[in-house]
């Protein structure tokens, strides 16, 4: 009789300490929140959709474009962002069809509280192009968001700016893969 209240002791005592530990592995777990990209995805003019210094880099080096006319390629360049961002940034991809090119570099963070997906640029060789930021949200929360920062789009996500060469187009689309993506595009 003793030795089974030894033992039922043990058992209640053995079930709270594991209840102890999961609470506290549950309590004490850090939460990983992603880290902000809003210092490396800062816009100079975002009504004209003039970027940062470090994201003007950043999207500047992601292609190096060789050779005139026929002879013209695009390939991967030497990625180059502050140091403080390096571990957000992921391997960059490059996708060439015909005289078209699409790069983008996976990033990991944030943008004003929206969840980034990446940095791409696109266009066709010796024409027109495009960059964009892609996020993993809604487009209606992108709309209010790049707004908010000053980009100035009407309800439809959307803004053309007329030049003498080539027009702005400033707009938040709908990503094809989900999301929706903050793009400008010249041509």
């Amino acid at each position: 009789m003793r030795g089974e209240g030894v033992r039922h002791h043990h058992s209640g005592f053995c079930a709270v300490m594991a209840l102890a530990v999961v609470l506290c592995s549950v309590s004490c777990a850090r939460v990983e929140k992603p880290s902000t990209l809003d210092g490396l995805l800062a816009f100079d003019d975002p009504a004209h959709c003039v970027p940062s210094a470090d994201l003007k880099r950043l999207t500047q080096t992601l292609l190096v474009f060789e050779g005139e006319g026929q002879d013209a390629q695009a390939r991967l360049g030497l990625l180059q962002a502050p140091e403080a961002y390096r571990s957000q940034i992921g391997a960059p991809v490059l996708e060439l069809r015909g005289d078209a090119y699409n790069a983008h570099v996976p990033l990991s963070g944030t943008w004003r509280g929206l969840k980034v997906r990446d940095v791409a640029v696109a266009g066709l060789l010796e024409s027109e192009g495009s960059w964009w930021i892609s996020f993993d949200a809604p487009w209606s929360q992108v709309l209010r968001e790049a707004n908010a920062a000053g980009f100035g789009l009407d309800r439809e996500g959307r803004r053309i700016d007329e030049g003498e060469v080539m027009d702005l187009t400033v707009a938040v689309e709908r990503d094809p893969s989900g999301g929706a993506r903050l793009r400008c595009s010249y041509g």
